[in-house]
């Protein structure tokens, strides 16, 4: 008994005194031993298995709904979609599916009476607005006054995923090519003009006028070594986001030993994943070379990023004060709208759920329309210098405590729709109504 209470004070003296060697080894080679610095190295090395990746659009199929990701030479790229006939029996999956017919598909709505037509752009955000129960709030709110009450009302919804500036304005261009006659057109947009512009140029040095993925989208700017590289930069990053997850286990996190070999590891990888990053920036630099113009846009330079979120900010109020001009020219009204974001100081009083799951410190998307809103702010000035009915949405849910954002991105549930749509149905309604 005695040997082995021995025994075991030996091992744990002995497993002291190694711990206490590596963490002297671990300040000597790499400086002070900072504890939440290497766990965040870990975590930091299974997050980025998910990012810097190529995009490839996916088909997908929901129920009886498949879709699938299409360009399309005037806004960029579509969705391409078919529902299957709940009568069919064949075998042969495509004789089952009919075309969902977009917009521009069917007979366009023309002036009447008594009939207001409504059109809706933006990206995702603007979507959410766009459907049932945006449009049942706009139409509510519509139908209280006097003035609508006996209207019928269309509302073609334009908006759709990652779609930014000029997006829009192509998009708006593209229907009235077609005979479309808006009575009203919405614009709701300003987060993905920042967000995804920043990491469409940074990551994939996409033009900031251009559509989001774009270099990805179009396939002929997809050499075999570039995918290739991709491959390898994939693989290499599963190996050490799995290393990672090894190193955070309970019992070896903590252990300045493990904590010691991990540096040594994680600092075998990020030479690595820098040579490969290095062979993908020459593998880039020659397939501009050939699809400059096709993949990536213009040739673009800025001094700093000041200068990027200033640029993309001129793209935005350049585009809309062209839809305003357009819009206006075809006999509408125009009316354009800051969406809200919840990385905006005071935005709302963010609820236990929205603080926990809606905003993340770490969030680029986040972190960039934060940097870049004042450059929003600033031009907006220039919208209204050109009688832009432009209004600042960032705060209108700022006091309220409810649960209305559901991912921590910029997107609300069906209360913050019905919030939103029926605060800026008021204001258009307040505009036309001012006009009689």
């Amino acid at each position: 008994m005695k040997s082995f209470i021995f025994g075991g004070v030996l091992a744990l003296i002995s497993y002291l005194f190694i711990e206490l060697l590596a963490f002297g080894a671990y300040t000597f080679k790499f400086g002070e031993y900072k504890l939440y610095d290497i766990q965040h190295s870990k975590i930091d090395a299974v997050e980025n298995l998910n990012k810097g990746g190529v995009y490839i659009p996916k088909d997908e199929e929901q129920g009886e709904v498949w879709t699938k990701p299409i360009l399309h030479p005037y806004v960029g790229f579509s969705i391409d979609g078919k529902r299957r006939r709940a009568d069919c029996e064949s075998d042969i999956q495509e004789e089952c599916y009919d075309r969902i017919k977009t917009y521009t598909d069917k007979p366009l709505e023309k002036r009447s009476e008594k009939k207001l037509i409504v059109a809706i752009l933006g990206g995702s955000f603007a979507d959410s607005i766009g459907r049932e129960t945006g449009q049942r709030a706009l139409i509510d709110t519509f139908r209280k006054t006097e003035a609508y009450k006996d209207y019928d009302f269309v509302v073609y919804n334009l908006g759709a995923g990652s779609f930014k500036q000029p997006q829009q304005l192509t998009r708006l261009a593209y229907y009235y090519s077609l005979g479309a006659e808006f009575d009203i057109v919405i614009n709701i947009d300003g987060f993905n003009e920042l967000g995804t512009t920043f990491n469409n140029y940074r990551d994939r040095n996409v033009h900031p006028a251009f559509p989001v993925f774009w270099n990805n989208r179009v396939a002929s700017s997809m050499n075999q070594t570039f995918l290739d590289l991709y491959a390898e930069k994939k693989q290499t990053q599963k190996s050490h986001a799995a290393l990672a997850g090894f190193w955070l286990i309970e019992g070896i996190r903590y252990s300045p030993f493990m904590n010691f070999i991990w540096r040594l590891v994680n600092q075998n990888y990020a030479v690595k994943l820098a040579e490969i990053e290095q062979q993908i920036a020459v593998s880039s630099d020659s397939r501009r070379q050939d699809f400059a113009y096709e993949a990536s846009g213009p040739d673009y330079h800025f001094t700093d990023w000041d200068q990027f979120h200033r640029d993309v900010a001129d793209i935005w109020a350049n585009s809309s004060i062209a839809l305003h001009a357009m819009v206006e020219g075809q006999g509408g009204k125009y009316y354009h709208f800051l969406q809200p974001n919840q990385y905006i100081e005071g935005n709302k009083i963010l609820s236990d759920w929205e603080s926990k799951y809606a905003i993340l410190t770490k969030s680029s998307y986040g972190i960039i329309y934060r940097l870049g809103y004042p450059a929003i702010v600033e031009k907006a000035n220039k919208l209204k210098d050109s009688k832009v009915k432009y209004h600042d949405f960032t705060f209108v849910f700022k006091g309220m405590a409810d649960t209305l954002y559901i991912d921590n991105c910029c997107h609300i549930n069906h209360k913050g729709v019905d919030i939103f749509s029926r605060e800026m149905s008021k204001v258009i309604l307040q505009d036309l109504l001012a006009e009689e």
